[in-house]
């Protein structure tokens, strides 16, 4: 539970540098893999919880793969911050269940797609233009632990 206040308190400057600059700084990703990587190996010394510890560590390579393709595919749609971070959220969700850190990004795209569209709408970006997707992976992040914490 600390590891998920410790991420919701790091993403809103992150988001926020996102939404700026189109990057996400290694302080805030590196920092949140190091207090996600401190929150799941207690877990392995636990026999009960080691299945957790498994379904975060399977999970954070599974989001990571996902977003790397997308990172590498052309035009570049999404940068090496957000697979640093889909590395985060997967972590975080991922002793939930792997089907949590996917619903975390299938959110994300949503909201990151309802805003795409509505900002070309507006004529407030052009088609090819590219959106900082952090914030609304965050905002996936977030909505995803809220519903599976509580």
């Amino acid at each position: 539970m600390w590891a998920h206040i410790l991420f919701a308190i790091a993403a809103i400057p992150m988001a926020l540098v996102d939404c700026r600059e189109h990057r996400l700084p290694d302080r805030y990703t590196l920092g949140l893999w190091a207090v996600s990587v401190a929150a799941v190996l207690p877990l392995l010394a636990d026999p009960v919880l080691v299945g957790r510890a498994e379904r975060a560590v399977i999970s954070s390579a599974l989001v990571v793969l996902a977003l790397w393709i997308f990172a590498e595919w052309p035009g570049r749609p999404l940068g090496f911050g957000d697979v640093k971070l889909g590395g985060v959220m997967g972590m975080q969700l991922g002793s939930y269940g792997i089907d949590a850190a996917f619903f975390a990004l299938a959110t994300s795209v949503i909201f990151g797609g309802v805003w795409a569209v509505w900002m070309v709408k507006t004529r407030r970006m052009g088609p090819t233009d590219h959106l900082a997707f952090g914030p609304f992976m965050v905002m996936g992040t977030v909505i995803t632990l809220a519903l599976v914490v509580s």
